[in-house]
């Protein structure tokens, strides 16, 4: 009878091929042995499948989930949530790799830490071939404040990546959010909401080897309207509006949390503070430009 593992890796894939393996051998064999690795395959073309009934025949920890059509990002990333039952969650990316230490130090840093809803290490850069871009990289989301409000605030202007989305997270303040945002930076919007719920602590080693390459999702897909593609292919022939959509969906998470009247007032003035006069010209351009798509450019004098 299968027994419900403390820690599930989700690992979301379409045609990944090229690094899968890889990934796969780091999260099997990490030191915490606890686990699933759920797969959840978008329809790949490639040898991902045979690639992870191969992992599956060598280890009964390894499950494979797959899609007929590729639904995008977004959906196949939200979905491995609902595919377990596990205590813990860690979505893994096929291109990534983790330390043999990874999994076992961020649950350690949770059994210990009851207000935390996430733990994650430093970051390490990687290439194609494994070779390291920058051992120093600055994540910056060690989010420790009790106030949530606090939390919230230095999240918002946090310059740097979102490397914290793929540490360890407490599976029970997951299902309290709308999970990854549909859009552009849809990590964000769910990593602002998990804050709002607990803290976030960043351990010192550096165990998460984020993998940079020419196919990564990030760098394949250099426009707004290539990334909104990415994470929801239905989205084809709309104009992108990146910063604007973000915006809205920060403020549509703090409207949905459970925070009292006065604290969720706090926090939409915080959107309004701090990160407004940020992004506004940004956001003023995409909608200007949305405009125009609809009554037409004005003639040139």
């Amino acid at each position: 009878m299968r027994t419900t593992p403390r820690v599930a890796v989700g690992l979301p894939v379409f045609n990944g091929e090229n690094y899968l393996e890889a990934a796969i051998d780091s999260v099997l064999a990490q030191t915490f042995e606890d686990l699933e690795l759920v797969v959840a395959d978008n329809g790949s073309t490639d040898r991902t499948e045979e690639i992870v009934r191969s992992a599956m025949s060598s280890d009964p920890r390894v499950r494979y989930e797959r899609s007929p059509v590729n639904r995008g990002a977004t959906w196949n990333y939200n979905r491995l949530v609902g595919l377990t039952d596990a205590e813990y969650f860690k979505w893994s990316a096929h291109d990534d790799l983790m330390d043999p230490g990874f999994l076992g130090r961020c649950v350690d840093e949770l059994d210990a830490a009851p207000d935390a809803v996430l733990a994650y290490p430093k970051s390490i850069l990687i290439d194609s071939d494994g070779e390291v871009l920058d051992d120093s990289i600055v994540d910056g989301l060690d989010l420790r404040d009790i106030d949530a409000t606090s939390r919230f605030r230095r999240y918002l202007v946090h310059p740097g990546e979102q490397h914290a989305v793929f540490g360890v997270i407490r599976r029970a303040a997951l299902l309290r959010t709308g999970l990854i945002a549909n859009c552009w930076g849809g990590d964000q919007v769910l990593l602002a909401e998990l804050v709002l719920k607990g803290t976030f602590n960043e351990l010192p080693e550096r165990m998460f080897l984020r993998r940079y390459h020419p196919e990564s999702s990030m760098v394949a897909n250099r426009t707004p309207a290539e990334v909104a593609r990415w994470y929801d292919p239905t989205r084809r022939g709309r104009r992108a509006l990146p910063r604007t959509r973000l915006t809205f969906e920060l403020l549509r998470a703090v409207a949905r949390s459970s925070l009292p009247l006065r604290t969720r007032a706090a926090l939409t003035a915080a959107v309004a503070r701090y990160w407004v006069p940020y992004y506004g010209r940004v956001i003023g351009g995409e909608l200007k430009a949305s405009l125009f798509d609809i009554v037409g450019r004005p003639a040139s004098s």
